[in-house]
């Protein structure tokens, strides 16, 4: 445990879940001040989760091109230029 995580005194959290039911992480929010989480804060939480798993499903997408099935060129570039830092 990190030390600031000691001080946490307040911590909301829901899970991001892929459409295909794949967990991929948590999205949360911690503070050293005490508080009451009431239903309305856990129901916006959720519609954040909602958002986020949108747009990462957004960016996954906008890195294929569908009609041939290959990385955009951006995407492409992109990988070259990890490879090319390896050698």
């Amino acid at each position: 445990m990190s030390s600031a995580a000691r001080y946490y005194r307040s911590y909301i959290g829901v899970p991001l879940t892929t459409p295909d039911g794949h967990d991929i992480g948590t999205l949360c929010a911690a503070d050293i001040i005490p508080r009451q989480h009431s239903n309305d804060k856990v129901e916006r939480m959720e519609q954040l989760e909602t958002l986020v798993i949108y747009e990462l499903e957004f960016r996954q997408q906008a890195k294929i091109d569908h009609l041939i099935g290959a990385l955009t060129r951006s995407v492409f570039s992109e990988e070259v230029q990890k490879a090319m830092a390896f050698i």
